[in-house]
């Protein structure tokens, strides 16, 4: 050691530049951060190069000795007063200690006495480009070294600059990362800055824009946008005027021009209206302020413009407000008027000022006192100051003198609070109305009621009157004196019949309702406790078009009650008798019909056969016509009673389809037979003749064209369609063709064309199923009868359709058919049999099914169809006989069940036996039909 080199006992001395030092060393930021594998890596390699346990990279601040990097060496620092480093980094040069033990400054270290018995050191110093020593580079060993090369102090000064070209590096990354983050920051804070402009400048209600000297825009916020019509990117660039009429633009380059040459303001920091052009070329008043600014030395100005044409618009129209106002003040014939709180008159139209006989604005000014007399002007003025005081509307009458009148007039005002914005009373406004003529007559009205009264009271008649409303007024004497009660409206329901009142008040409120008078039937309770029938009468009275009253009157209608009900009773007792005549009145029928047809083969001339035709046609119409009345009378009397179920519309129309094919043709007519897979709820039998009577009147007024029968659904209902091209019905006589015996242009009773029964029994049957009926024609264009049956919902009739029926008209089938016919008339079984045997069957008849039975097995022959009267002797019904021959021959048998009655019973015994149903009596022709039909369907079978 050197003699000028400090004792040991002292702390270390700090460099000259100890605080420049310090502030270096604290700016690289690397006290106290974690281990570095690039400084790690250099104490590994000079550990191997230098042949030393232990290298530190150390660095010295006020206090201590820290290490960036160390190896062979625990503690992460020691104190300032033991760094050997804190003498290296006195001087530039690596500072060599080959055996502390022997150097005074380090003896009695504790690093030297104590682990880790430091023997030899040297440091090469942290040298930054400042000429700024921060700490060394050093290695360090427990055992002394005397010799440590040139060479070695350069390679550990090459370590150390290493070390601080890190630190540089690291430093420069640093403050390229601090100046790219103040870079970001300053950034953000100017985009900031401009986002919070953008949003004051784009959210402003106002337009904003931005000029220099020479009126070029700069900005242009969205409110200009909206303003002007003008996008910013358009507007921007453009000179400002681009915004004003052509006037003002000449006008507004003079003004910035002396502006900036004299200074003097006509607009900044003042404001004015001005006016702008929009877009499309239409102006509007805006209200315009300026602020001028400057920036980077040039001069700006900053306008803020409001659209005023609202207020402008708003100031017209309480401008017109007024004006209209005035006019409508001047214009009523009312008087109108309006007091301060004081009651001075503020304002009075002309009709006002003419009461007073003064000009307008005479009377303005003035008080009550000033106008009326002294009586009226107090009454008038103890009013106003109650409506003031409570604050309420009211309506007084008055009569006040009016001048340049003898007699004083009467008054209706209505008087109204006037009150301002905040709702406070600040005077009172009136509106009068001369009512000097409606009092008049009021009186004469009440007086003209009193007679009325008068009149009603001492009618003979009974009579009351209700109120507009239908509320009663009052009942005349003839009504108390026939009631024996005094009435009113809580109690003017008492005398009428308990069944008739919700009748008759359902009726009354409809025509409460319209306006229109109404007329009902009741039974009235006299004073005896009878109850006797009355037609009452109610219509309105009116004045002037508006209802004010409705009178009633009540006729005892008693006697002319019972004997229409007699007479009645006597029409059902003829139906019920013509219905219960109905099988014994159709049987002879039936055998005058089948010989009439089995007699043609037999009549061979001329004159004959004429005779036998008009015999046929008589006799066609008289079945027409017993059918009719008998059917009829049995709908009339309630005798029949429906049996609904599901029915497949296929079984209903295909046998119509069969059974008119031959009319049809025989009368040139096409027939056309939509098929239908619906299923519907009726009656099987029932909603069949409804059908069938609308095809034969098709086919009867159709000469040429075609008859259709279809089916459509249509929401919840099938609607059965006949169609024509017949002659068609006009229009006034539509409402009459279900009448009985009424038929369209055939005054003369042609038998020919029917008897008009046939929609008469349409209209019944429609109503006792429920299926309505409606009929649309036009003369000589046709007709559609529309049938409503309801649809069964999700069912459909999947049955295959039957096979063509063959025209009964042409030749039946050869190989000698054999006949069944039973029936307990005898002369209907000897023309049945007649019959069958002129058409070639082989027939073998029976009065009863036991009889047919035992002939049956005499023949041991299987039948090929049974005809069968439903109702037989002893109780016993026709469906037996062909349920007893099926289980003998086969079910394959067709049977077809022929009757005279109409009721539910045969048509449902017949369906549920699968048999046909023909209603005697029956037309040889449709007989013949309906064999052909039925022994046709039953052929796949028997195959």
């Amino acid at each position: 050691m050197s003699a000028t080199e400090p004792p040991s006992t002292t702390e270390p001395p700090w460099p000259l530049n100890e605080l420049a030092r310090i502030n270096k060393l604290k700016g690289y930021c690397v006290l106290d951060t974690p281990p570095d594998p690039e400084f790690d890596r250099l104490t590994q390699l000079a550990t191997r190069h230098f042949g030393m346990p232990t290298v530190l990279v150390s660095l010295v601040d006020e206090t201590r000795q820290w290490f960036k990097a160390r190896y062979g060496f625990e503690a992460p620092d020691v104190p300032r007063r033991l760094a050997f480093c804190a003498y290296a980094i006195l001087t530039d040069e690596v500072m060599v200690v080959h055996d502390a033990t022997r150097d005074e400054r380090f003896v009695e270290n504790d690093l030297v006495t104590g682990p880790p018995y430091i023997r030899f050191y040297a440091g090469a110093p942290l040298k930054t480009p400042e000429g700024l020593l921060l700490g060394t580079f050093c290695v360090i060993d427990s055992l002394p070294h005397f010799e440590f090369s040139d060479e070695a102090r350069r390679d550990l000064e090459e370590f150390a600059r290493i070390v601080v070209h890190e630190l540089e590096m690291r430093a420069a990354r640093r403050a390229a990362d601090d100046a790219r983050r103040a870079e970001a920051e300053a950034r953000a804070a100017a985009e900031q800055a401009e986002a919070r402009y953008r949003a004051v400048v784009e959210t402003a209600v106002d337009a904003m824009i931005v000029i220099d000297e020479q009126g070029v825009m700069h900005a242009f916020n969205a409110a200009a946008e909206r303003m002007f019509g003008y996008t910013a990117a358009e507007a921007v660039g453009q000179c400002i005027a681009l915004l004003m009429p052509q006037a003002d633009a000449a006008r507004h380059r003079e003004y910035i021009d002396r502006y900036l040459n004299t200074g003097e303001r006509r607009v900044i920091g003042i404001g004015r209206e001005v006016e702008g052009r929009h877009r499309d070329g239409w102006t509007f008043p805006v209200e315009l302020s300026i602020a001028e600014w400057w920036m980077g030395g040039r001069r700006h100005f900053t306008g803020i413009l409001r659209d005023v044409s609202r207020r402008k618009a708003a100031e017209r129209a309480l401008r017109e407000g007024h004006a209209l106002f005035e006019g409508v003040l001047e214009s009523t014939t009312d008087p109108i008027f309006v007091k301060d709180l004081a009651g001075r008159y503020v304002s009075v139209n002309s009709a006002a000022a003419q009461v007073f006989g003064r000009a307008r604005e005479e009377v303005v000014g003035c008080m009550d006192a000033e106008l009326f007399p002294a009586a009226a002007a107090a009454r008038i003025e103890r009013t106003d100051r109650h409506i003031l005081a409570t604050g309420r509307s009211e309506t007084i009458e008055e009569v006040v003198p009016v001048a340049g009148r003898d007699d004083p007039r009467a008054f209706s005002t209505a008087k109204t609070p006037l009150r301002d914005s905040d709702g406070r009373i600040v005077g009172l406004v009136g509106v009068a109305r001369d009512i000097t003529d409606r009092k008049r007559a009021e009186e004469a009205l009440r007086a003209s009621e009193e007679r009325f009264r008068a009149l009603v009271e001492n009618a003979p008649q009974l009579m009351w009157v209700n109120r507009a409303n239908g509320v009663a007024e009052f009942f005349n004497l003839a009504w108390r004196t026939y009631t024996g009660q005094e009435t009113a409206e809580g109690t003017r329901w008492d005398a009428v019949h308990p069944d008739d009142r919700e009748r008759i008040q359902e009726l009354r409120e409809r025509a409460l309702a319209a306006g229109e008078p109404y007329e009902y039937e009741l039974r009235l309770r006299r004073a005896d406790r009878a109850y006797r029938w009355h037609i009452g009468r109610v219509s309105p009275l009116r004045q002037q078009g508006r209802i004010v009253a409705w009178v009633g009157t009540a006729m005892d209608v008693d006697d002319i009650h019972r004997a229409r009900e007699l007479a009645e009773e006597a029409n059902r007792s003829k139906s019920r008798f013509l219905a219960s005549a109905s099988h014994d009145l159709r049987q002879p029928m039936q055998s005058i019909l089948l010989f009439a047809e089995a007699l043609r083969p037999h009549v061979a001339d001329t004159a004959g056969c004429t005779a036998l035709d008009h015999l046929q046609q008589g006799l066609d119409a008289l079945k027409g016509l017993l059918d009719g009345l008998l059917d009829v009378s049995r709908l009339d009397a309630g005798i029949v009673q429906p049996q609904f179920e599901e029915i497949a519309v296929r079984e209903i129309i295909e046998p119509l389809a069969a059974a008119y094919t031959p009319i049809a043709q025989a009368k040139g007519l096409a027939w056309r037979v939509a098929p239908c897979d619906a299923v519907v709820r009726s009656d099987r039998v029932l909603l069949g003749r409804m059908v069938r009577n609308l095809i034969e009147n098709a086919i009867r007024y159709t000469q040429r064209g075609t008859v259709a029968l279809d089916c459509t659904a249509e929401g919840g209902r099938l609607l059965i369609e006949v169609r024509d091209t017949g002659i068609g019905i006009p229009p006034d006589q539509l409402g009459r063709i279900f009448e009985e015996f009424y038929q369209v242009g055939n005054p003369e009773r042609d038998r020919a064309q029917g008897l008009g029964l046939g929609l008469a029994i349409v209209r019944r049957l429609s109503t006792l199923l429920g299926h309505p009926v409606r009929a649309q024609s036009r003369p000589g264009g046709g007709s559609v009868f529309t049938v409503e049956v309801p649809l069964v919902a999700g069912a459909r009739d999947r049955a295959v359709p039957s096979p063509p029926v063959p025209d009964a008209a042409g030749p039946m089938p050869d190989g000698g058919r054999f006949a069944v016919a039973v029936d307990d008339d005898v002369i209907v079984l000897l023309a049945l049999r007649t019959m069958l045997q002129e058409w070639g069957y082989e027939v073998l008849t029976a009065a009863s099914t036991d009889e047919a039975m035992a002939r049956l097995r005499a023949a041991g022959r299987k039948p090929d169809v049974i005809l069968a009267d439903y109702r037989l002797r002893e109780g016993r019904v026709g469906t037996e006989a062909v349920v007893r021959i099926r289980e003998i021959y086969g079910a394959d048998v067709p049977g077809v069940i022929v009757t005279g009655e109409i009721g539910p019973e045969p048509q449902t015994d017949a369906a549920r036996h699968g048999l046909g149903l023909l209603h005697k009596p029956v037309t040889p022709r449709l007989l013949r039909a309906a064999l052909a039909r039925y022994r046709q369907e039953a052929l796949p079978s028997a195959r």
